[in-house]
């Protein structure tokens, strides 16, 4: 992630899956870019994304989890 700089995160994420859409990490951390400025929905579903390639773990799992705990 960019320090804080969540658009321009999402923007280089979003080039990686332009070139391999099932790029885990780029899915992860587009993922945790949309969750770390508030948006759940669209966390949401780039954690189920990047889940349905590998099982998340660690605080990517716990980030999800408060997700689906509040919605």
């Amino acid at each position: 992630r960019l320090n804080g700089n969540y658009s321009q995160s999402i923007d280089v994420y979003d080039s990686i899956l332009k070139r391999d859409d099932e790029s885990f990490e780029a899915l992860l951390g587009k993922a945790i870019a949309y969750f770390e400025a508030g948006d759940a929905q669209n966390a949401d579903s780039f954690f189920k994304k990047a889940n349905s390639i590998k099982i998340l773990d660690g605080d990517a799992k716990e980030m999800w989890q408060s997700i689906q705990e509040n919605n």
